[in-house]
């Protein structure tokens, strides 16, 4: 039994992963901004993340000085920021992008100034502003490489932010070009906005190469970069893989969508014994609370030859009303006590089933078990309301039986004509039957001729 949980639920945990993650590295780089000492070769606004990624790349460039007078504007900018006084901070720094001649601002000043911008637009949530910010920091020449870098990361953040992923991927491709030794999660944010324009191929490179570089340097991956290998191996149709990746999963992360994927998936790859395991696992962890999920473990393990532990699992769910009091659960759960055996639990379960039951089975079902127990007259009862009910997989089965419980309440011309009935049956799947019904028929004639020899006994 092949049983795939969750696709749906799956992906749409992983798309607001994706989101969520953007926010926060977007949110973690622009908050971390604070402005540096007068003459210091770095960006005003950096990160911890574009500072690691540069920090053994010695910068080449010849970068103009910060003048004095336009740090002071920047620090009276940045105190009216921090005050809340955004409008007196915009004004002042409309001023310094204003200035011409000798007092125009050199390449790094400017490049200073709109990142300024940038952070304060971002404040504001008006992201496209704060985006052409920071593409006017890189048109700056000869401005710190450490700031290009930054800036980079940073104008493909944003650009996640905006759901803009066609620029994110650009951006942070022009990125990777200048970085050095790019943290995991810079390939993992790549790999999402690939994802994002359906290019499974490329994202699952990215995601890959990230798990593979924080492996290297001895680094857990998290939890959601394994959903996402997760979800593209499944849209690659990768069984193998995925399962491997469940299996992490599970170790690290024993979630209940994590249990039911990975049963699912040794369902898929025919491996039933795993995949019941899998399921019991959970079940034994009280993961499984959701109806489907229980009844499904019940068929599983009813299929797989323990039809006791199947009752069990119903008995138990109906009871803490997790597994709704329907017939058809009713029925089930009579049916499973049924082939496990225990015919005196089965029987009230399908008596009740076969009460509201739309087809003949349940009465069917019914009927044998009160052949089991010799109860004749009952049993011939259910398989006459079964053949009523009608839409039997094997109708004839079901003459049969009704001809043989016929035949031990001593109805036997009733049992003749139901016998009669399956040997004019010509249907080769009907053959057993009709072999059968003949061998029943010869037995009731010297049954009825041995008992009409006993009457004429005891009456002489």
């Amino acid at each position: 039994m092949k049983l795939i949980y969750g696709s749906s639920k799956i992906i749409r945990q992983i798309k607001h992963l994706i989101s969520t993650c953007a926010l926060l590295l977007a949110v973690q780089l622009l908050t971390t901004m604070s402005l540096q000492a007068v003459g210091v070769d770095q960006p005003l606004f950096s990160s911890a993340h574009a500072k690691a990624a540069t920090e053994k790349k010695k910068s080449t460039r010849k970068t103009p000085a910060l003048r004095n007078k336009v740090y002071e504007k920047l620090s009276a900018a940045q105190q009216a920021s921090e005050d809340g006084n955004i409008e007196e901070a915009l004004a002042i720094l409309g001023e310094l992008k204003s200035r011409t001649g000798k007092k125009a601002l050199n390449s790094y000043e400017s490049a200073t100034l709109w990142n300024f911008y940038a952070f304060i637009y971002y404040n504001k949530e008006m992201y496209r502003d704060a985006i052409a910010s920071y593409e006017n920091v890189l048109k700056q020449p000869d401005i710190p490489e450490a700031m290009e870098v930054g800036t980079k990361y940073s104008l493909a953040q944003l650009y996640f932010v905006v759901e803009d992923y066609p620029n994110a991927i650009k951006a942070l491709e022009a990125w990777f070009k200048v970085a050095v030794n790019p943290a995991p999660s810079a390939y993992v944010l790549l790999g999402q906005a690939y994802l994002q324009v359906k290019n499974y191929d490329q994202a699952l490179v990215s995601i890959e190469k990230a798990m593979s570089i924080a492996k290297a340097k001895g680094k857990e991956p998290k939890e959601n970069w394994y959903l996402l290998l997760r979800f593209l191996y499944n849209e690659k149709n990768d069984n193998k893989k995925q399962l491997e990746v469940l299996e992490i999963l599970v170790k690290k992360w024993p979630k209940k969508d994590y249990w039911l994927g990975l049963s699912g998936i040794y369902g898929a790859l025919d491996q039933e014994a795993k995949q019941l395991h899998a399921l019991e696992t959970a079940y034994v962890q009280g993961l499984l609370t959701r109806e489907g999920e229980l009844v499904s473990l019940a068929q599983i393990l009813a299929a797989t030859g323990m039809p006791y532990k199947a009752a069990k699992v119903m008995e138990k769910g109906l009871k803490s009303k997790q597994i709704k009091d329907s017939s058809r659960n009713v029925e089930r759960l009579g049916e499973y006590w049924r082939r496990a055996q225990e015919t005196e639990k089965a029987l009230p379960k399908l008596e009740i089933a076969a009460k509201s039951a739309k087809d003949g089975e349940p009465y069917m079902r019914l009927a044998y078990i009160y052949y089991a127990l010799d109860r004749y007259k009952e049993a011939a009862n259910a398989a006459q309301g079964a053949l009523k009910l009608g839409g039997l997989k094997r109708p004839m089965d079901a003459n049969m039986l009704l001809g043989q419980a016929l035949f031990y309440t001593q109805k036997y011309d009733s049992a003749r004509n139901v016998f009669n009935k399956v040997l004019a049956n010509n249907n080769k799947k009907n053959a057993r039957n009709r072999k059968t019904a003949q061998q029943w028929v010869k037995y009731m004639e010297r049954e009825i001729l041995r008992q009409q020899e006993i009457a004429k006994y005891l009456q002489s």
